[in-house]
């Protein structure tokens, strides 16, 4: 099930106030503590009025502007004394627009003791989808944003429908900076899968020059009973169309295939484990690459343990892009000959996995060679290349040696 946006934090018109005191504060005497005090009532003042300014803000509905700041002097009664323009947005219309309507509140809440002068608020006003530019921008990278995470989404089957929204904050270059709850589920196990989809779907798209430094997403991904899955089910052991059944006369009746069940959720719980330690895996072959080189055995190791994972969550894909790049790396390093034979073997088991016998068996037959010679390699590792070697053998219709294998197998006991 796709994931659904619920808002895009960069569409709405961004309020980013900064105050400065029109005459200092009076300072307490001697004590930290009633300084501390004094820039704390100023900050809660800041934080009240702000919502206030911001409700009152109107501009036109196109502009070119991107953004504009005003300076609010308000005096110590909270009346608005003057709006001026500080750093002029380019359209004219845009910032006679603002002065109007932050002129139009004339009086806000009075101000605490400690600003004894009133003071002077700074806002920088975004114009964000008012500019056609901006919202094309806008309307682009949320698009490209979104393909990213809904590919990166796996539904829980729980037994009821619910919802998590997760809050996603990226940088310009498209890193994840972190991702939280905004709304549980209620359900662990779609909180969990909501924020490792935000993790597994890194890196995001670069964000454009015009919508800033960095971001913050919400999104609803929606979880429960996939919707668009016909029930199946079994008359007498024999599966039917839904709505295809009969009564016997013996009064058999129909059971439904696909329920949720304690087994099925535990299922759920270990691919969302093996979700986050993709992802964390993910994050050590980054590291490795950097502090070693990405051709160094370190990222090699790395790359390995990452496609063991990716064909735990039948990625086979990734797990085939993983192994091929360490192959070579770790081929290159004679005292690897441990990490070779399974490097080998893994390789060689994922496609088996996917049926792709005829490329499964040169690997395999190089991990038996090689645990034949080389030292250090244990023998339980040993004889499972040999009995999967052999059951590909049989698979590929060459019976005779997979015999001859077992019989050594038996010999070794």
């Amino acid at each position: 099930m796709k994931a659904k946006l619920a808002l895009a934090a960069l569409s709405v018109s961004l309020l980013i106030p900064t105050a400065v005191i029109a005459a200092p504060v009076a300072k307490a005497p001697s004590k930290p503590a009633a300084k501390a005090s004094a820039a704390d009532s100023i900050d809660s003042y800041i934080k009240m009025v702000s919502p206030k300014i911001q409700q009152a803000w109107k501009a036109p509905d196109k502009t070119t502007a991107e953004k504009v700041v005003v300076s609010l002097t308000i005096e110590k009664s909270g009346k608005i004394k003057s709006v001026t323009i500080k750093e002029p947005s380019g359209d004219q219309a845009f910032d006679d627009a603002t002065v109007a309507s932050l002129s139009s509140i004339d009086q806000l809440p009075a101000m605490p003791a400690t600003a004894k002068d009133g003071m002077v608020l700074n806002y920088t006003f975004n114009a964000g989808n008012r500019n056609q530019t901006t919202k094309a921008d806008n309307d682009s990278y949320v698009s490209a944003f979104s393909r990213k995470v809904n590919a990166a989404w796996r539904n829980p089957k729980v037994d009821k429908n619910c919802s998590v929204s997760v809050a996603i904050t990226v940088d310009k270059t498209g890193k994840l900076v972190k991702a939280e709850i905004a709304k549980s589920s209620g359900v662990k196990l779609v909180d969990d899968a909501g924020l490792n989809a935000a993790k597994l779907a890194e890196p995001y798209p670069v964000i454009p020059a015009s919508l800033g430094e960095k971001m913050t997403i919400t999104f609803t991904f929606q979880a429960g009973p996939a919707k668009d899955i016909v029930n199946k089910m079994k008359f007498n052991g024999v599966p039917l169309p839904q709505g295809d059944y009969q009564i016997s006369s013996g009064g058999a009746q129909l059971r439904p295939l696909d329920v949720d069940t304690a087994v099925n959720r535990k299922l759920q719980e270990r691919e969302a484990q093996v979700q986050e330690r993709l992802f964390n895996l993910k994050n050590v072959l980054s590291q490795q690459a950097a502090r070693f080189g990405a051709q160094s055995i370190q990222a090699a190791k790395a790359q390995h343990e990452l496609a063991n994972c990716a064909v735990e969550l039948h990625d086979y894909k990734e797990a085939e892009a993983n192994y091929k790049s360490a192959l070579p790396i770790v081929e290159s390093d004679a005292s690897q000959t441990t990490e070779l034979h399974s490097l080998l073997h893994d390789y060689a088991q994922m496609y088996v996995t996917t049926a792709r016998l005829k490329e499964a068996e040169p690997l395999m037959n190089r991990a038996l060679e090689l645990g034949k010679t080389a030292s250090g390699i244990e023998t339980t590792k040993q004889r499972k290349v040999m009995e999967d070697y052999a059951r590909l053998l049989y698979k590929l219709n060459r019976t005779a040696e997979a015999d001859g294998l077992y019989k050594q197998l038996k010999e070794m006991r």
